[in-house]
């Protein structure tokens, strides 16, 4: 009968069922609550970098315009001229005095009108520059710009600081000189840091992530904001184009500023890690700086975040719940039905001593009680079919009996000269009874294995003379059949492998002589009576390892034939009660389908074990192991 085999759909069932109750609304409900709060959320991300930039920008443009610009610029209550050869010393002190007061100016000359310096110093040479080494500047963009009575500012450039080593951006100037008229009498110029830009773009934070950058009109960095949060600081990189190739300095590079949630830009910054980021242009002398803010989104967006976590951990444990409860189900209603398959298993085996037990208080109980009494009636039964056999068979065994012996006497002659015709009849109903013998005979030991009855004296035993003289008494049936028997009494050489190479003597088995001459009769007749036509069986021995738990080693007994061979399926039910092999070629051999069974129930009942390997076509082989006896199993 085929079996159909279904794994586990109705526990599929039950949570497939159980999720789409307990999940299905509430990811609707988070779906509608993120669109809601994200359209809001990302406006007041907007504003508050927003505000940011704007207030850092007007702290940047205070910086340049009240310290850079206006403290340099010079109104001298002067009636000379102070640019005049005799007025040199008066120029250094003005000039020592400016850079002493102002940290910021790095160098700082004096140039008369015809864009000559006259006096110059620097933070190395305060008290003044030699006068060799003055130069004439009439040429200069910013000199003609101060001279013109405009302030100045020039392009931003990068000098190496000389204590760290790390770039300090710095700008050139250059402020008009004017007497007391307000008419211009010469011009003041130099180099100032920007290094006090730094503090006040580090200092503007956006929450405890969100940094700023200032780059020039090139995109190299100015000054920078950052921390190990942000996933790295930018005040290492000043004068670099670290940033340059970032959307958003792009944008503001080229003079367009990005303040409002449209405009913002969402990209990985130059730490990977995935940012929000708005922009504003500084216009500095016609040139374009840039003031960039970046907030890690994983600040920005922490309200969106806490909520899609705490809407996951809500998914998490309603999963939970239905996964817990699935499992409550499954355990109520699949495994009650699985104790019944697996009852029905041992039923379908023969084992009628175990029920099963389900305490559900239900009807699956009440059909678990039911199957029970099945059970019940159905070991009855089996035990009223045992004891009938086996008293029937015993019954049997003294009338066949004494039929066979009749039936000798008959065909001897005692009775009288029989006629050819008689005596062939004769010999038909002796070979009938002959089979009606044997089984009784295996209906006997059925009987008694069944009822535990079977005797089996065990002890140490050497097995190849049981087997030798077995092979002796069916070597006239092999002969008539055209088969030809091989015994090697000996174990395959233990470095070669090769069977019966090293003549080592086999060792004692725990087992009973006489039962296994029995087991030989049985495996040998039936490779004969199966061989198919003329063939060879070749019985020879091995030593393994016990299967765990036992210990010690098996002598492993096998028997191969080239005879007709079985199919898989024939092998797996082999051992069974009155199962025989049906095929065309197996029609017209008689047997009871009994005699495996007992060979299994006395190959076990020794301690034993056997197993066969087949193949249609090309024969088969049994092997049983038994084990080692005394010393050899210790070894």
């Amino acid at each position: 009968m085929a079996i159909r085999i279904f794994k586990g759909k109705l526990r599929n069932k039950i949570f497939l069922f159980m999720a789409l109750i307990g999940i299905v609304p509430l990811v609707a409900a988070v779906a509608l609550t993120y669109y809601v709060v994200t359209s809001s959320h990302r406006d007041d991300v907007a504003k508050l970098e927003a505000a940011v930039l704007t207030q850092t920008q007007g702290e940047i443009q205070s910086f340049i315009d009240n310290n850079i610009l206006t403290q340099t610029s010079v109104e001298i209550p002067y009636v000379g001229n102070i640019f005049a050869t005799s007025s040199i010393p008066a120029q250094q002190y003005v000039l020592g005095q400016t850079l002493g007061a102002l940290p910021f100016l790095q160098s700082e000359a004096y140039v008369n009108l015809a864009g000559q310096e006259t006096a110059a110093a620097d933070k190395n040479n305060i008290f003044g520059i030699a006068s060799s080494s003055l130069q004439n500047v009439s040429a200069s963009p910013a000199f003609q710009a101060a001279k013109a009575g405009n302030d100045y500012l020039g392009p931003i450039g990068y000098v190496p600081d000389a204590a760290t080593g790390q770039s300090v951006p710095v700008v050139t100037f250059a402020s008009p000189v004017k007497d007391q008229n307000g008419q211009t009498i010469g011009v003041i110029s130099g180099t100032a840091s920007l290094d006090e830009l730094q503090i006040i773009v580090a200092s503007s934070t956006i929450g405890n992530t969100g940094y700023l950058y200032l780059v020039d009109q090139n995109g190299a960095l100015i000054a920078g904001g950052g921390s190990a949060a942000a996933g790295g600081s930018l005040s290492g990189d000043i004068g670099s184009s670290t940033v340059a190739q970032m959307p958003m300095v792009q944008k503001v590079i080229g003079g367009t500023g990005s303040l409002t949630a449209q405009a913002q830009l969402r990209y990985k910054n130059i730490f990977g890690k995935e940012v929000v980021a708005a922009g504003e242009p500084l216009n500095e002398g016609g040139q374009y700086w840039g003031l960039v803010a970046e907030w890690p989104t994983s600040e920005a967006d922490a309200v969106i975040n806490a909520l899609l976590l705490r809407d996951a951990i809500m998914l998490l444990v309603v999963l939970v719940l239905v996964l817990l409860l699935g499992a409550v189900l499954a355990l109520i209603i699949v495994r009650p039905i699985e104790e019944l398959k697996e009852g029905t298993a041992r039923v379908a085996q023969g084992k009628f001593n175990e029920g099963v037990n389900i305490t559900t208080g239900d009807e699956l109980q009440e059909l678990g009680d039911s199957f029970n009494d099945m059970v019940m009636g159905l070991k009855q039964l089996e035990q009223l079919k045992d004891e009938f056999v086996f008293i029937a068979a015993h019954e049997l065994r003294t009338p066949v009996a004494a039929m066979k012996g009749y039936l000798e006497l008959i065909l001897d002659g005692t009775t009288g000269v029989i006629t050819p015709e008689s005596r062939a009849f004769m010999e038909k109903v002796l070979a009938s009874n002959q089979r009606l013998i044997q089984l009784v005979n295996d209906l006997l030991e059925v009987a008694r294995s069944q009822a535990g009855r079977l005797t089996i004296k065990v002890a140490p035993v050497d097995i190849a003379p049981a087997i030798a003289s077995t092979l002796d008494e069916l070597k006239s049936l092999a002969d008539e059949k055209g088969v030809t028997m091989t015994y090697d009494a000996t174990l395959p050489d233990a470095a070669t492998g090769v069977p019966g190479a090293g003549a080592t003597p086999l060792p004692q088995v725990l087992a009973d002589a006489d039962r296994v001459k029995e087991v030989v009769v049985n495996l040998v007749g039936n490779a004969i009576k199966y061989m198919g036509g003329a063939g060879t069986i070749t019985i020879s021995h091995e030593l393994a390892p016990a299967v765990a738990p036992a210990t010690g080693s098996v002598l492993v007994t096998h028997i191969v034939d080239t005879g007709i061979g079985m199919s898989a399926e024939a092998q797996e039910k082999l051992f069974q009660k009155f199962y025989r092999v049906q095929t065309d070629k197996t029609k017209d051999i008689v047997g009871t389908g009994l005699g495996l069974f007992i060979v299994k129930e006395i190959i076990e009942k020794m301690g034993g074990t056997i197993a066969v390997a087949s193949e249609e076509g090309k024969g088969s082989t049994f092997s049983f192991g038994l084990p080692v006896a005394g010393a050899a199993a210790a070894n």
